[in-house]
């Protein structure tokens, strides 16, 4: 089993998980949630503001550290709506992987919403269509649990 850290940088929140994983399941050993409103005072002009990036490494320098404490071999980071859609998020992103050495991917929105779906499918056993809708700070996103996103 390795070590393996995966880091949501949302909008609003910034979501660590840490677990041992295995070929066919996990367990979860950490996890933990930071408030970092990433997408404040710059959203609305596509770019990410000079505080709300020095919040979000302030978040991510902490996330480094538990990854450390818990001897994580791989870690995965993924930028959501705010990263996405600034002009200056790719350059966010080569910052964090420089100071920090974490490589952010930039994922599409269809890629965000099938990741919720393949969490939540991990999570809860559906006997009948449902309906998962993910409320994020930047985006809304309903992936259906029949393989369908829209």
């Amino acid at each position: 089993m390795t070590r393996t850290a995966v880091i949501d940088l949302g909008t609003n929140t910034f979501n660590l998980l840490i677990a041992s994983v295995g070929a066919t399941d996990f367990q979860t050993l950490y996890h933990t949630k930071a408030g970092v409103a990433l997408g404040m005072d710059g959203i609305n002009e596509k770019k990410l503001a000079d505080p709300s990036m020095e919040r979000a490494l302030a978040a991510l320098r902490t996330f480094k550290q538990k990854c450390d404490e818990y001897n994580v071999t791989e870690i995965r980071a993924f930028g959501t709506s705010a990263i996405r859609e600034a002009h200056n998020g790719k350059a966010f992103c080569e910052q964090i992987k420089n100071e920090l050495g974490i490589d952010v991917q930039i994922i599409s929105g269809l890629e965000e919403a099938n990741l919720i779906y393949q969490g939540v499918k991990w999570s809860y056993d559906y006997a009948q269509p449902a309906m998962i809708m993910d409320i994020g700070g930047g985006t809304r996103k309903k992936p259906i649990n029949s393989c369908q996103i829209c």
